[in-house]
């Protein structure tokens, strides 16, 4: 696996907390409750509720969740770049093949 540094270590826990800062407002763009969302997510409301008061912190495949579900929707998509939640860092460190191995 490629050893990108935005995406391990301490790289994971500054796009956690992003997210989790801004959870409230981009759920809301949703439309939608903490219960719904914590559906989604195959998580609990009370998860939901935790993370957004800062009782817990988010978890690496919570975010991962919440990226997928946020990425989905033209009303949060373009959000998550301006507040530096999906970073061309991050897109990159998602990117499996290289194609020009394929050469």
């Amino acid at each position: 696996m490629k050893e990108i540094m935005g995406i391990y270590g301490p790289g994971r826990e500054q796009y956690t907390k992003r997210m989790a800062a801004n959870l409230p407002m981009l759920r809301m763009k949703l439309g939608l409750s903490q219960t719904e969302l914590a559906e989604l997510m195959g998580v609990t409301r009370q998860t939901v509720s935790a993370v957004e008061n800062g009782v817990r912190p988010l978890s690496w495949t919570g975010f991962l969740s919440l990226l997928f579900i946020f990425m989905q929707n033209s009303e949060t998509k373009p959000l998550l770049k301006v507040l530096e939640i999906y970073t061309d860092e991050l897109a990159h460190a998602f990117v499996i093949t290289d194609l020009d191995k394929l050469k």
